[in-house]
């Protein structure tokens, strides 16, 4: 997700290209098009500043004139979908979810497939807690990606959410066609742990059968996920408060 934008410097240099193709739609006087030339050298300049101050502060690490930058470059050419990306993406680094999903929020209203928003909004929405908003992007942008990584979010979120049917049916595609890829996850002390799929699965399992009350239920899949992985820290825990 961090791959991005080298070319920046050039953001924003084409804003014109609009105005200059709408221009050859009309006669225009001598004066008006002096008028628009100057306008249009006027916008190049004032990008081609802008851009050099995000470098500049890229350069020197000032992450808040950098975003002056950007909020320049913006400001200049509104629907360039790039720098919205870069701005959501500066947000959700610095941990500010809020503007981090305003910004996605507009641009998914432009593109509603973008992948860069979808992930950076369900990020954002799952860090304020609104997790109904946050899994509906994580599945479109899975529809996307066909990441199991991001499935197997949409999966935790809807377990989170007591959706139970759309777990199960999280849980069984993950484990029907993705069971040997590797995860890194929580594993329940603070620390994460590298496990299959299948391991982390049947671990969600267990949770969903404990949660909903069915405690036999829940420590045959916890047993399930140390069979896999008896190291699985997250998995031995669970079961331990069952006994």
């Amino acid at each position: 997700m961090k791959k991005l934008f080298i070319l920046i410097l050039l953001a924003g240099l084409f804003f014109t290209m609009d105005a200059q193709q709408d221009s050859t739609k009309r006669a225009m006087t001598p004066e008006q098009k002096a008028a628009q030339q100057q306008m249009q050298q006027m916008g190049m300049a004032f990008t081609q500043v802008a851009a050099s101050k995000y470098q500049l502060a890229k350069r020197y690490n000032d992450r808040n004139a950098q975003k002056d930058a950007i909020y320049q470059l913006i400001a200049i050419n509104p629907n360039n979908i790039n720098l919205l990306d870069t701005l959501a993406l500066m947000y959700i680094e610095e941990r500010n979810y809020v503007s981090a999903a305003l910004v996605t929020k507009d641009v998914l209203q432009v593109l509603p497939e973008d992948e860069m928003a979808l992930e950076i909004s369900a990020l954002s929405y799952e860090n304020l807690g609104v997790l109904d908003q946050a899994v509906t992007r994580y599945e479109t942008l899975y529809l996307k990606n066909n990441d199991p990584v991001t499935l197997y979010k949409v999966a935790t979120l809807n377990l989170d959410l007591k959706r139970y049917e759309e777990f199960d049916t999280n849980a069984s595609t993950l484990v029907d066609n993705f069971k040997d890829r590797i995860l890194e996850i929580s594993d329940g002390n603070g620390g994460t742990q590298q496990v299959t799929m299948e391991t982390a699965v049947r671990y969600l399992q267990g949770l969903r059968f404990e949660n909903s009350g069915d405690k036999d239920k829940a420590k045959e899949y916890y047993n399930m996920s140390l069979k896999l992985n008896p190291d699985f820290s997250a998995a031995q825990s669970a079961l331990d408060k069952l006994k």
